[in-house]
């Protein structure tokens, strides 16, 4: 299953990994110190497939670090993940991460529904580690977080050169406990915000009935409960709520999630054909149809987005627009077009490797400048802090 994850160290020992047959999860190599002598054997030494590279450097520091460092001997298996993180960094790909296995552990925890935090979905954005949206019923929601909010500080301690994971790391913890962020937001001079960590409860679909036969829809992410929550969401409405004539799917602030939760729901508005294409790393390019038989395909819909709608909502907004006539109200969307693989090793560590950039149905490619709506609805400070929801009255006026 893959993910597409909005989830986001030097190069110093970055080739490290690459002469000893890559991360599959053993160490590589044994590490002795003997009168300040060191010792290495290397294992798995040659890469499965042939490649160029000048290891020199990499082995003078190597020596160099493990003979004259004050706290030797150092922590090897610490060295191997610095070193795999690094090359990995070394990419330029804020969505391919190397995780170590705490990291890896609460990645996936986010995705299975369940864990113990403020409940916001992050992704590094020039570098500064920047929220792409919190999640309904969060600390973070509560506390008024909101996407593209920066976040310079935790506890006091800066977060620049830090990883995303490390500044993760840094921000969850045990529930009733506190954390205090230093937020940076566009024309607002920064300021602190204090939450009180709580369990996030990832229940990715909710709805509620609208006047005038209008269902309102809320998808929150796309996580492994999707499409079950889906399933019993669209039969609840189709048994009690027979006469609904409009949906209103609410997108805003969907981080994304798994790309397969995403062609199921588009597959109860769109009859047939082509939900997203895919374009891969290894030349081959592929469409994902839909997944089986539409029961919505004669409801107007209406798609609500916002700046924290990213990838799999992007994929499912874009599909809507173009295969089932659905108007886009809102603001302009993230703009996260790549796929990901998700690829976990023996030492429960893992990593998000993007291996293909999807595309909408007509081949447009929203990497970086996101979905415009159709209609444009921007919410004032003053609406957002009254929850005057303007957007969404824009949409049930349009879906009756």
């Amino acid at each position: 299953m893959k993910k597409i994850n909005t989830i986001f160290l030097n190069l110093l020992l970055a080739i490290f990994c690459l002469s000893i047959g890559y991360f599959v999860g053993e160490k590589g190599y044994r590490l002795e110190v003997k009168n300040k002598q060191v010792f290495v054997d290397v294992k798995n030494k040659t890469p499965n497939y042939n490649l160029t590279a000048d290891f020199s450097t990499f082995w003078q520091v190597w020596e160099d670090v493990n003979t004259k460092h004050l706290d030797k001997p150092l922590n090897t298996q610490d060295l191997v993940y610095g070193a795999t993180k690094g090359m990995v960094e070394a990419i330029g790909d804020p969505y391919t991460l190397y995780l170590k296995p705490r990291e890896n552990n609460s990645s996936d925890e986010v995705l299975k529904g369940e864990y113990q935090g403020i409940g916001a979905e992050l992704t590094t954005k020039d570098d500064i580690v920047t929220i792409v949206s919190p999640f309904d019923s969060s600390p973070a929601k509560k506390a008024g977080l909101r996407p593209n909010d920066q976040i310079l500080s935790v506890n006091d301690e800066t977060t620049a050169g830090l990883s995303l994971y490390e500044v993760v790391d840094k921000i969850k913890g045990p529930k009733g406990t506190e954390v205090k962020l230093l937020i940076g937001r566009k024309d607002v001079k920064p300021f602190e915000v204090s939450l009180v960590r709580d369990t996030i409860n990832l229940d990715t679909v909710s709805y509620k009935k609208e006047d005038n036969n209008i269902a309102y829809i809320r998808i929150s992410r796309f996580g492994e409960k999707t499409n079950t929550e889906w399933d019993d969401t669209i039969n609840n409405i189709i048994l009690h709520e027979p006469n609904t004539r409009s949906i209103v799917l609410d997108l805003r602030g969907d981080p994304g999630g798994y790309l397969n939760s995403a062609v199921h729901v588009a597959s109860d508005f769109i009859s047939k054909g082509t939900v997203v294409k895919e374009e891969l790393s290894d030349g081959t390019s592929r469409s994902l149809p839909v997944d089986h038989a539409g029961k919505l395909l004669d409801k107007k819909l209406i798609v609500l987005v916002d700046e924290g709608s990213a990838s799999a909502s992007e994929i499912l907004a874009g599909a809507l627009r173009e295969r089932a006539s659905a108007q886009i109200v809102g603001m302009t969307t993230f703009g996260k077009g790549t796929v990901q693989q998700p690829v976990d090793y023996n030492d429960g560590s893992g990593l998000n490797v993007t291996i293909g950039k999807w595309l909408t149905p007509e081949g447009y490619w929203v990497h970086k400048v996101g979905l415009e709506p159709d209609i444009k609805v921007e919410l004032s400070e003053d609406d957002i802090n009254n929850q005057n929801d303007l957007q969404l009255q824009k949409a049930i006026e349009l879906a009756k």
